[in-house]
């Protein structure tokens, strides 16, 4: 499991949590029972911070993609009727 850091030098820079999750592992080992649940529940915060970044930048692209996609509205005069309304239809296909 990667994320992403920001560092001064480089915009981003991934950083493996394996390695940490490992660490957190050894120090749950050394700690006896109260050591070992409390370095257990840093690796779940951890893991959950990770989860909870990884769907901020899911939701954040996409909301770059959809301001991407949006378009200007097409005015139309007041006379005309929407296209697919019910006035509309009867107005184009009525004898």
């Amino acid at each position: 499991m990667k994320i992403a850091a920001v560092n001064p030098i480089e915009d981003t820079m991934d950083i493996d949590l394996d390695i940490a999750f490992k660490k957190l592992r050894q120090l749950e080992l050394q700690d006896g029972d109260l050591g070992a649940v409390y370095w257990h529940e840093v690796a779940m915060l951890l893991r959950d911070a990770n989860q909870h970044r990884e769907r901020a930048l899911a939701a954040e692209e996409q909301v770059r993609r959809m301001r991407s996609r949006k378009t200007k509205p097409v005015l139309c005069s007041r006379s005309a009727p929407p296209l697919g309304s019910e006035r509309y239809l009867l107005k184009r296909f009525s004898p």
